[in-house]
């Protein structure tokens, strides 16, 4: 969201008693071992493989022959 950034900044300026980096370090770790593989996590493919498969162009994307 925009300014999401900007709002946790700002607070962790007035009322933070931890660095931004810190703050940040276990989203980050979060997202590098994702990029590593499927940036969409598997559970979300499963829970939405129903509504993936009516449309080819998605299920071909990331269902892979999987959604069933």
């Amino acid at each position: 969201m925009p300014g999401s950034l900007k709002s946790l900044c700002e607070t962790l300026q007035r009322f933070g008693t931890m660095s931004l980096a810190d703050v940040m370090q276990p989203a980050i770790k979060h997202v590098r071992a994702r990029l590593c593989g499927n940036a969409i996590p598997d559970e979300c493919i499963v829970d939405g493989a129903d509504q993936m498969l009516k449309d080819k162009e998605i299920s071909a994307i990331y269902c892979e022959g999987n959604c069933r």
